[in-house]
């Protein structure tokens, strides 16, 4: 139960740091800097994604059993 709220609050912190940079570099127009913290961003939101799917699908899966 820690395990999976440390984990949750670190990709927060990872997805918001992108975002963040995301805007700074944005500001800044170096559209290569844009391109790849766009990229990163979208690859951690994706993770962020993916891991509550599997999380949910594993709670539904271990009701069935039950």
């Amino acid at each position: 139960m820690v395990k999976r709220k440390i984990m949750i609050a670190v990709d927060v912190v990872l997805s918001s740091l992108f975002t963040i940079g995301t805007i700074y570099f944005l500001y800044l127009k170096e559209f290569i800097n844009v391109f790849f913290t766009l990229s990163m961003a979208l690859l951690f939101w994706f993770s962020i994604y993916s891991h509550r799917k599997n999380e949910n699908e594993k709670q539904r899966c271990n009701r069935r059993r039950v």
